[in-house]
């Protein structure tokens, strides 16, 4: 069994020991780490499942290759969306222990607006609400594995906030869309080895240390 997401973080946690110095300190690095263990952890975990579930087909004479290709096909598409849904909520229990680890002031999954769920806000909803604290000082930061149109989701998300920061992992983002975000005052937050792939980093993309210090700037 693989257990929840928050089992899978901190089982990594755990394996990892005691790294909140390191948090600190290179919170790029410790960030990207955890990801790619969590989805180490879930395709060895597939990999196990989809042989015991293939196992017993292979053995039936009765099946026919239709038939086969069905059920492979109906488990890999509920992988696929397990996947996506498993190592997005990954990355926001790894990005609230980043956080916490840099003691920012936040709040995490609250709903503002009435029916607006940014994942993060920065100080909290409630300094968001309160009418005279200023806006300059609020931020919302979206969580997505894969960005591409995605971030314009973050943008109705927080009127009061100015500039809105989308935090990902795509390392596939077109300067095009760069300069779309750009334009609507967004910026986009990678890990440094992620951002490291891109040949020309674009003005909007910041890593999580700069988004950290930029935060605690506005809290400080």
């Amino acid at each position: 069994r693989l257990g929840t997401s928050e089992d899978v973080v901190n089982l990594i946690i755990d394996v990892n020991g005691n790294v909140a110095d390191e948090i600190r300190e290179t919170p790029d690095i410790v960030f990207n780490r955890w990801l790619e263990l969590g989805e180490l952890s879930y395709r060895a975990w597939e990999k196990r499942v989809l042989g015991n579930f293939l196992a017993p087909l292979r053995r039936d004479a009765d099946l026919d290759d239709w038939e086969l290709a069905e059920q492979v096909s109906k488990k890999w598409m509920s992988f696929r969306q397990s996947r996506v849904s498993r190592a997005g909520r990954v990355m926001e229990i790894a990005l609230n222990k980043v956080f916490l680890a840099a003691d920012l002031k936040f709040d995490w999954g609250k709903t503002i607006q009435g029916n607006k769920r940014p994942d993060f806000v920065f100080p909290s909803v409630d300094d968001y609400e309160n009418g005279e604290f200023p806006e300059c000082n609020l931020r919302i930061l979206g969580s997505k594995t894969s960005m591409k149109e995605r971030w314009r989701q973050i943008l109705s998300e927080g009127d009061r906030v100015i500039n809105k920061h989308g935090v990902t992992r795509d390392s596939a983002i077109t300067n095009d869309t760069f300069a779309a975000m750009n334009e609507s005052n967004f910026t986009l937050v990678m890990a440094k080895p992620v951002i490291d792939l891109y040949e020309v980093k674009p003005v909007n993309l910041i890593t999580i240390e700069d988004f950290i210090s930029e935060v605690k700037a506005t809290q400080e």
